[in-house]
């Protein structure tokens, strides 16, 4: 929950810093919101990659909700980032 939540605030901080970014590109604040896109991108990773582990792991799975949610979270960034790469 640690990585979820943390990949979250990323990819939060990455959307903020964005929308003010696109007045000056190039500027401290896109580079804010790249940094902040790889950091959601490589912690989203790591929480897709702990998922099944703690799924597994668990004698109680986790409520679906959870799953979902955690699942979609880590893997937003990497959506953000190919689409940024096909434009």
């Amino acid at each position: 929950m640690l990585t979820v939540f943390t990949a979250m605030v990323c990819e939060l901080g990455f959307a903020i810093t964005h929308w003010f970014a696109a007045a000056t590109p190039d500027g401290p604040l896109d580079v804010l919101s790249r940094m902040l896109l790889f950091a959601a991108v490589v912690i989203g990773l790591i929480s897709l990659l702990a998922a099944p582990v703690a799924i597994r792991t668990r004698r109680i799975p986790p409520p679906r909700g959870i799953t979902v949610f955690a699942l979609l979270v880590g893997a937003a960034p990497l959506a953000i980032m190919l689409a940024q790469m096909m434009r």
